[in-house]
């Protein structure tokens, strides 16, 4: 049967059962189409505005650049003593490990606390000294079997004696993820402690992986890892950390922010540019607010830090961009993660970029407290200023 528009519409005026008024009304529609036939309808174009904010998912997550890799050790000696901890820490290819272990082992036998503070050394031959910046204590300078130069660093954070075995897991955790060790990986790690006088001293020994050509004195930096321009907070130690009315004075001259009423000032540090804390009953949280140099190791190992902070294994980058929230800061969008742990803790974490410094803001403590405190945490973002 012939089913032309044509023929719809002379059956349409045939049928004797409808008004005349419908007869003229279904007539001007098929006309309507024939007039529209001789062409299809162009394309038209709209534009629209992307949502400032995004509450889930919305997240770029930017393709690293391919990367060759190379195997790498790192090795050195945490060293608590008093209400500091002193870093030595060296990476290089585990051929020049092998090579320096004779004279690493007579320099940390040379390593004295003579004063109660700053340690003393002699350099084996061949070593020398660079002068210390506000991240490092000291710089020392080896040389590998071809006389390439490898740096040892020297740094120091101030140590709770109470809580000392979660700052040590911190930094070695870190320490890990430098060389993309996963948190929880214990297989390529190597942890032993000495006595060294007084004191008990952690050797740690790690194999990995890092950038090819990161080795080298003012090299590159691979993706997910730290340079020395940008080194982490486990790293970024000043030898004399200010005092806490000079570093508030500090905090009120660099930052505006505005902490809820039942938020108590907690404790400073060299490190720390503002901390509060929430106590009811048996359960407490901390808030903290810390910056630090670049993307200081990136936003994934960031995270995986946290997680193991909190008893939680490590997570892959994928699975990071469906965790992620973007929520109002008064300097913009930042990242926001919330990781409930294993431990009866969690972590309320936000992550805002600001020019060449990345600023932590984090919520940690009692799962119960700190989903009570959630809405203020997010006001606080959302009212604070940082620089």
């Amino acid at each position: 049967m012939n089913s032309t528009p044509m023929n719809m519409a002379y059956r349409l005026l045939q049928a004797e059962h409808r008004p005349m008024r419908y007869h003229w009304f279904f007539l001007c529609m098929v006309m309507g189409l024939l007039a529209g036939c001789g062409e299809a309808p162009g394309i038209r174009q709209y534009e629209v505005t992307r949502p400032e904010f995004v509450e889930r998912g919305n997240v770029d997550v930017p393709q690293a650049p391919q990367v060759e890799l190379e195997p790498a050790t790192t090795w050195g000696a945490i060293w608590p003593r008093g209400n500091q901890a002193w870093f030595f820490k060296a990476t290089a290819s585990p051929e020049a490990v092998a090579g320096l272990a004779t004279k690493w082992k007579e320099f940390v036998a040379s390593v004295k606390f003579s004063d109660g503070s700053n340690p003393e050394w002699t350099l084996p031959e061949g070593w020398s000294q660079l002068p210390g910046n506000q991240f490092r204590f000291a710089t020392l300078v080896m040389k590998d079997a071809a006389g390439a130069p490898i740096e040892l660093t020297v740094s120091s954070l101030p140590r709770s004696p109470e809580q000392w075995d979660s700052q040590l897991d911190a930094n070695l955790s870190r320490w890990k993820g430098q060389l993309g060790i996963g948190p929880m990986e214990s297989s390529s790690v190597s942890q032993t402690t000495e006595k060294q006088g007084d004191d008990e001293v952690v050797f740690v020994l790690m194999q990995g992986s890092r950038a090819k050509g990161q080795g080298m004195m003012g090299g590159m930096s691979a993706p997910g890892t730290a340079s020395t321009a940008n080194m982490p907070a486990a790293e970024s130690g000043q030898t004399k950390p200010p005092a806490v009315n000079e570093m508030q004075k500090m905090v009120e001259g660099e930052i505006k922010l505005t902490p809820p009423a039942e938020w108590k000032p907690g404790k400073l540090n060299a490190f720390r540019k503002a901390a509060y804390e929430v106590t009811r009953g048996d359960e407490r949280v901390e808030i903290t607010v810390i910056d630090l140099a670049g993307e200081s190791g990136g936003l994934l190992e960031n995270i995986n830090r946290w997680r193991d902070q909190v008893g939680m294994p490590a997570i892959e980058l994928a699975a990071l961009t469906s965790e992620l929230k973007n929520v109002k800061t008064a300097n913009g969008p930042a990242q926001l993660i919330e990781i409930e742990g294993s431990k009866g803790q969690s972590i309320l974490g936000a992550v805002l970029p600001r020019g060449d410094r990345t600023w932590f803001v984090k919520l940690q403590g009692s799962t119960p407290l700190a989903q009570q405190e959630k809405a203020r945490f997010l006001e606080f973002l959302e009212t604070s200023a940082l620089p």
